[in-house]
C-alpha cells in the first residue's frame, strides 16, 4: 500500500502551522506600517488643501490636531486605527498660504511602536519624514 501514515501527515500539518505562524507575525508590523504611511499621507494632503484653501478664498485656515481626530473647516475627521497623534497639535494658515507664526511645527504619529512625522515648515512645506 502507498500513502502517508497518521503521524506524518501530522508533522506536515505542525511543521505548515509554524510557517503560517511565523508569516502572521511578521506581516502584522507590515500591516500597522502600512496603516501608519497611509495616514501620514491623508493628514498631510488634508493639511496641503487646508493650505490652498487659505489662498483661493484669502481666509486663514486651521486645522487642529487630537489623540484620535482632526478638525478642518469644522468636520471632524477620524485617524484610522491603530494611528494615534503623539504631539496634540494646531496647524494654521494664513491667506498667503504660509502657516500663522508659531503654527507651524512637527506632528508626530504612532502606531504600535512605529512612528513617523509630518512637518510643517514656517515657509509652508509639508513633508512626511
Amino acid at each position: 500500500m502507498k500513502g502517508y501514515t497518521l503521524v506524518q501527515l501530522i508533522v506536515i500539518l505542525a511543521l505548515i502551522s509554524i510557517v503560517a505562524g511565523y508569516f502572521s507575525f511578521q506581516m502584522s508590523g507590515t500591516v500597522d506600517t502600512v496603516k501608519l504611511q497611509a495616514a501620514a499621507k491623508m493628514i498631510a494632503s488634508d493639511l496641503r488643501n487646508a493650505q490652498a484653501l487659505a489662498v483661493s478664498s484669502h481666509i486663514s485656515q486651521q486645522v487642529e490636531f487630537d489623540r484620535d481626530f482632526y478638525t478642518m473647516q469644522g468636520i471632524k475627521k477620524k485617524i484610522p486605527a491603530p494611528v494615534k497623534v503623539d504631539t496634540p497639535l494646531i496647524f494654521s494658515f494664513a491667506p498667503s498660504g504660509l502657516p500663522h507664526p508659531g503654527f507651524s511645527g512637527t506632528l508626530k504619529l504612532s502606531a504600535k511602536g512605529k512612528t513617523t512625522s509630518i512637518i510643517l515648515s514656517s515657509q509652508g512645506r509639508v513633508r512626511i519624514e
